[in-house]
């Protein structure tokens, strides 16, 4: 039996999802009852290719910067270490899951 690692992306079969794609990677319920759902945004194939670090850095400042304008529910969005895409996470509310295929 394979152990179970605390990461939940560490635990997906890499091999078994198509970017680019919008998945819930899990959610987490606070001591006071709120609840954070965390997203994985995939735009590269893992372990096939990734972003180029300065496109990746100007997204990230994009997007931390202007999705907070628009929407008090984000709590953190952030690049992901093997470049591929990015995590979003925000409270008390529960986003559609889309999976998109190009």
């Amino acid at each position: 039996m394979v152990k179970k690692m605390n990461v939940e992306s560490f635990n997906l079969d890499h091999t078994k999802v198509a970017a680019p794609y919008i998945r819930l990677a899990g959610t987490t319920q606070g001591a006071s009852g709120d609840v954070i759902h965390k997203y994985d945004i995939r735009f590269c194939q893992p372990n096939k290719e990734h972003m180029e670090m300065p496109g990746l850095h100007s997204l990230e400042h994009l997007m931390a910067e202007n999705i907070r304008n628009h929407h008090a529910s984000v709590v953190d969005i952030s690049p992901m270490g093997c470049q591929t895409g990015f995590y979003l996470s925000v409270i008390n509310m529960m986003i559609m899951t889309i999976f998109l295929k190009c």
